[in-house]
């Protein structure tokens, strides 16, 4: 019997709205057979709490991360990452592989950990599609 192979799509688009005008870009469409998420709490005052996500960077098609609390993501290592996010309550990171900036990831993910120094618990969400 062959194996089934599901695929999945996600879809990106971008709002911005001053001054009573409001532009959006086009949806991206972006599709993978893996994903990776992560929904978590970090609570107030946490310090390098572990996040158990595993993916490998190199065939990320779209990818997202957000926080409705300030916090800071060590990526593979609390003491030397390969990668830290400073990650704002109003600004999460997004991604997708038709972007012109790099992908965010440039090593493969085998663990995350979230600092949260504020005083709330903070929400962490991530979303990682892949092949």
């Amino acid at each position: 019997m062959a194996a089934v192979t599901n695929t999945f799509t996600d879809t990106i688009s971008i709002s911005y709205t001053g001054n009573g005008k409001a532009v959006s870009t086009p949806i991206g469409s972006y599709s993978g057979v893996k994903d990776a998420g992560v929904a978590t709490v970090v609570p107030a005052g946490s310090q390098n709490m572990a996040v158990a996500v595993n993916f490998p960077f190199a065939t990320i098609q779209s990818c997202v991360i957000s926080t409705d609390q300030d916090l800071t993501i060590l990526v593979n290592s609390n003491t030397t990452p390969t990668e830290t996010f400073n990650i704002k309550k109003t600004a999460g990171v997004v991604w997708g592989s038709d972007y012109l900036n790099a992908c965010p990831f440039q090593h493969n993910v085998t663990t995350m950990y979230a600092t949260n120094n504020g005083t709330t618990d903070a929400k962490l969400n991530l979303r990682v599609l892949y092949n």
